[in-house]
């Protein structure tokens, strides 16, 4: 049986190929979106901040001219320190890692599953619990099967002589990009979820008041 598969495997080849090169874009795709790479090009390109300052020395600019420089540079400057591009979201992260003590960036990782409504910081954990699913039983799977052909082929291909070195770069080719487009652990989202209750149930409170039980 297994002679019969691998037969069919070196038939159809090419289409493998093309089907691991899809996998790989998605994959990158999936990376990009979760890299949010509008904000990664804000925080690295600082240009129109920099406009924006020397806008706001112009003399004859009005008040409500002021006013918009200020805000736009206020997300700008919370996008950095957030990770997150939402300006009310970027506001009650703001507040919310104040309030539990922890790094600006916190919930950068759980960025596309988040919603910011009347102050409260809302995460969608059917949204989540779904790609986490889809990542672990179709695209974990799905990878190492290619990648097992793949190395079979090329392998085939080249000799076993060089397996090691053709093994080494597929492991490149695939499990970086797996790793940079897996969800958050659950660990880690089960104990942000903890932190956000206690955040919403508490909008008003002093952040520096409580956040030292943290």
């Amino acid at each position: 049986m297994w002679n019969d598969v691998l037969g069919e495997a070196i038939r159809h080849g090419w289409r493998l190929q093309t089907l691991s090169v899809l996998i790989l874009l998605a994959l990158v795709y999936k990376w990009l979106v979760r890299a949010n790479p509008a904000a990664l090009l804000k925080s690295l390109f600082s240009f129109r901040k920099y406009r924006l300052e020397r806008m706001k020395s112009l003399d004859y600019l009005a008040q409500d001219e002021r006013v918009c420089i200020d805000q736009e540079l206020r997300m700008i400057n919370n996008l950095s320190l957030t990770g997150l591009s939402t300006p009310g979201l970027q506001k009650a992260a703001v507040k919310f890692a104040s309030y539990c003590g922890v790094r600006g960036k916190y919930l950068k990782n759980w960025r596309r599953y988040l919603t910011e409504k009347e102050g409260e910081i809302l995460f969608d954990r059917v949204f989540y619990e779904r790609n986490r699913k889809i990542w672990i039983r179709i695209i974990v799977p799905a990878c190492l099967m290619l990648l097992i052909i793949n190395v079979w082929l090329l392998t085939l291909l080249y000799g076993k002589q060089n397996f090691m070195g053709i093994l080494l770069l597929n492991l490149d080719c695939w499990i970086v990009p797996l790793y940079l487009t897996s969800p958050a652990p659950i660990k880690l989202t089960n104990e942000m979820e903890t932190y956000l209750r206690d955040f919403n149930a508490h909008p008003d409170s002093d952040a520096s008041a409580v956040s030292a039980k943290y």
